[in-house]
């Protein structure tokens, strides 16, 4: 109780990023507890950061959160631009998620539909399936590209599904 089970020290200069992971040995796991991570920068102490290990089954999930449609913003991809309305025209259309609390060999598949195209003649059209497995906390990053001729005009859907449940199927347009 009340006692050190890791120390690590690294060395920065200016602004930089500093990450680093925790986990038990090999074959063994964490004891059920609350714990906290301390950041001092040359022994002052700047956060505090506290976090529990409980049973698995105490856990919620699996869930998806912060799902988005997005077209990029410029040629080197650096930016976004969030919406749920794109041009025929555009070369490619993303998808940003993060799914939470996943359990080990999980399928993953993101499906892109077209759910119903502006003249009518397509409903609920397989565009593509992206398949992964996955597991824990993670991104989740698709993007549906153009082919030679523009995308239908009509309402879509990407379906992001786990373990054949579908958790998040978010609607947007191509006019």
């Amino acid at each position: 109780k009340n006692s050190d089970i890791y120390t690590a020290t690294s060395k920065a200069e200016g602004r930089e990023y500093i990450t680093f992971s925790l986990g038990p040995s090999a074959g063994k796991a964490f004891p059920i507890g609350t714990y906290e991570v301390v950041l001092k920068i040359e022994d002052t102490e700047q956060a505090r950061l506290k976090f529990g290990v409980v049973e698995r089954d105490s856990i919620p999930g699996p869930f998806v959160s912060e799902a988005i449609t997005f077209a990029y913003a410029d040629e080197a991809k650096a930016k976004i631009n969030v919406t749920g309305i794109f041009p025929a025209s555009i070369n490619e259309i993303g998808l940003s998620a993060r799914a939470y609390n996943v359990p080990p060999a999980t399928e993953l598949i993101v499906r892109w539909m077209l759910t119903r195209s502006e003249d009518a003649i397509y409903a609920d059209y397989l565009l593509k399936e992206d398949k992964a497995v996955i597991e824990g906390t993670t991104p989740v990053i698709a993007l549906l590209k153009r082919g030679e001729n523009d995308l239908p005009k009509g309402d879509y859907a990407v379906k992001i599904i786990m373990n054949g449940k579908e958790m998040v199927a978010l609607p947007f347009r191509v006019k």
